[in-house]
């Protein structure tokens, strides 16, 4: 019987010269986040623009597997041009992709409404990270459509040149618009409580593996109530508090 054929990833990212600090940035993404995180899922070891020809150069090698690849991962850090260059190509395709970016670093304005996975510096927090870049690569592979600036512009268009009434046009307009914002909105609190999942956790950690005296660990217990009110506070878990 013949192994199934693996699925094909494409890993945009800064790379710059050997041992600049943009190589080690993301020699280290896809080292530890990017490659373990899709292993599992029946993918080929990820590729990235290094291995295939000079670094920075877009080559038909490049494009081909841009458009054609099952999944693209792009790490927006620092926001290179090629990067950028790269993933609208990729946007162009209606294809999986899936974004990244290190924290601390702006969401470009074109892609606050697309969901981007947060990476820490922390190789701690990797394990965390390495299930949300899963998850959402399932959503994304599960999705009957790609939602990026080019496939909404698509759909508009499409919608604009229909021989519908425009009442009819008009109302569809708005229902696919409410649709994006409803997801875009989606997306936005499970970021965020992605990010409070991994306080909590590094917290619990903390107070594990201390061995601190009392005070360290009532302020760390302490942080963690405030952790968990914010989190009842934005409806992500109820208020298991009664009443007296």
């Amino acid at each position: 019987m013949m192994k199934a054929q693996k699925k094909t990833c494409f890993f945009i990212a800064p790379i710059g010269e050997e041992g600049s600090e943009s190589r080690k940035w993301s020699d280290k993404v896809l080292n530890y986040i990017v490659a373990p995180a899709i292993r599992s899922l029946g993918y080929q070891k990820p590729e990235r623009s290094d291995t295939l020809s000079i670094p920075g150069s877009i080559t038909l090698d490049i494009i081909h597997r841009l458009v054609e690849y099952d999944l693209v991962i792009a790490d927006l850090t620092g926001r290179n041009p090629n990067v950028y260059y790269e993933l609208a190509i990729r946007h162009a395709s209606q294809k999986p992709v899936v974004h990244l970016i290190r924290e601390g670093e702006d969401i470009p304005f074109d892609l606050k409404d697309s969901r981007t996975i947060k990476i820490s510096d922390d190789i701690a927090k990797s394990k965390v990270i390495i299930q949300s870049l899963r998850n959402q690569i399932k959503e994304s592979e599960k999705a009957p459509m790609v939602y990026t600036p080019i496939t909404i512009y698509a759909k508009l268009k499409s919608l604009s040149e229909t021989k519908e009434p425009i009442e009819e046009k008009q109302a569809l307009f708005e229902l696919l618009t409410e649709f994006h914002s409803a997801i875009s909105g989606i997306d936005a609190r499970i970021a965020d409580l992605d990010k409070i999942i991994n306080d909590i956790k590094g917290d619990v950690q903390t107070i594990k593996v201390s061995s601190l005296p009392s005070p360290f660990v009532e302020r760390r217990l302490a942080k963690l109530d405030l952790i968990k009110y914010k989190a009842q506070q934005k409806g992500y878990i109820k208020n298991t508090t009664k009443d007296s």
